[in-house]
């Protein structure tokens, strides 16, 4: 008869293993860490709106219009400047019938020189009427600082993962699963216009450059996940 020892000492080696991993206790938990910074970004739209009887003449005019703005905007070499929404309809009399058309096209600028951009945004509203001027965090300096609040946030969870691991008597913890999220609280600031009808050459005064304050946003990182206390 072949003896049994063997046997019954490979299950004692591997009972202590087996307990261990029973003890462990697995939580969800997560950490973020926030931080204020400046808006360095301004994006604006401006938009010109017209209306003629014939519909060529008014795409042709309304084209003209964006046109002039696309040079005004490109003569300033620290704003990018991009094309928006541009639309036409019909308008109609009492009747149902068609009796005009009406058109609308918008210019996007963006920069992080505030000043330029003011000053473009007050020569183009000569002939352009302002839609929206919104306060943004770049995307260079967004990234930097979400780059160091990352260890942050990872630091804030090990502190809650060793607050609950002391509250159970599982001092020793180790993170199986981590996921990072940022988040981004900007400070938009709209300002709106009254529509403009009739030629954009009908407004030649120079209109003295507008003045903004761009604010603060609050950039935020939150990590979340397993955590294994022992």
């Amino acid at each position: 008869m072949r003896p049994l020892y063997p046997v019954l000492l490979s299950a004692a080696l591997l009972a202590p293993a087996y307990v261990v991993a029973a003890e462990a206790t697995v939580v969800n938990l997560s950490g973020q860490a926030q931080r204020e910074v400046d808006n360095d970004e301004t994006s604006v739209v401006l938009y010109a709106q017209e209306n003629n009887a014939n519909a060529a003449k008014l795409a042709d005019s309304l084209n003209r219009t964006l046109k002039r703005a696309q040079g005004d905007a490109g003569a300033v070499k620290s704003v990018e400047a991009s094309g928006g929404q541009v639309n036409t309809w019909p308008s109609y009399d009492k009747a149902g019938k068609i009796n005009g058309w009406q058109g609308r096209g918008e210019i996007r600028l963006k920069s992080r020189d505030s000043a330029a951009l003011a000053d473009l945004t007050g020569k183009l509203q000569s002939y352009l009427q302002l839609e929206r001027v919104s306060f943004n965090v770049s995307d260079a300096v967004r990234r930097q600082t979400e780059a160091t609040l990352i260890p942050e946030a990872i630091r804030s969870l090990d502190a809650r993962a060793a607050a609950v691991g002391k509250a159970i008597g599982k001092p020793a913890l180790s993170i199986k699963e981590l996921n990072i999220g940022e988040s981004h609280e900007g400070m938009p600031r709209p300002m709106m216009a009254m529509a403009k009808y009739g030629s954009a050459d009908a407004a030649s005064e120079r209109v003295t450059a507008p003045s903004w304050e761009a604010g603060k946003s609050t950039i935020s990182v939150q990590v979340s996940g397993k955590v294994e206390l022992r």
